[in-house]
């Protein structure tokens, strides 16, 4: 699996090093390769990594895990999620929840040109401490 995301305007709310918490508003470019795992019962587990920017934040890698129900339902609008660790350096990193249709992690269902996923923050480290929002 190899695909790119790109979340224009994506907001998170970033405490510690910022001097009061703030709203930062970052342009993402994700890239990144992934795998498949069958499970009982029909479910799939994911997992995956890559690098990326988040403008103007800087470069990241990210790693991530996350689960499709029952494959044997999944259609191109289908929800997967999951959890993302982005990191910034080796202190600095989010810790993300996502929601993303099936389409734009699985090209064989069909690629989708306009899709809407969500992403919110539940944690951060270092200069990221306290960190919530979403994208």
């Amino acid at each position: 699996m190899r695909n790119t995301a790109i979340f224009l305007l994506a907001l998170f709310t970033a405490g510690s090093q910022l001097s009061h918490a703030a709203t930062t508003a970052v342009a993402i470019s994700l890239n990144g390769n992934g795998s498949a795992t069958p499970l009982p019962g029909g479910a799939v587990s994911l997992a995956f990594s890559g690098t990326g920017t988040f403008s103007p934040l800087g470069q990241v890698t990210f790693t991530g895990s996350g689960n499709i129900a029952s494959i044997g339902d999944l259609t191109v609008t289908s929800p997967i999620t999951g959890i993302i660790t982005i990191s910034f350096s080796a202190t600095d990193k989010i810790v993300t929840s996502f929601t993303v249709p099936a389409g734009i992690l699985i090209p064989s269902l069909g690629q989708l040109t306009n899709v809407f996923g969500s992403a919110t923050v539940t944690s951060g480290t270092g200069q990221y401490a306290g960190a919530t929002g979403s994208f």
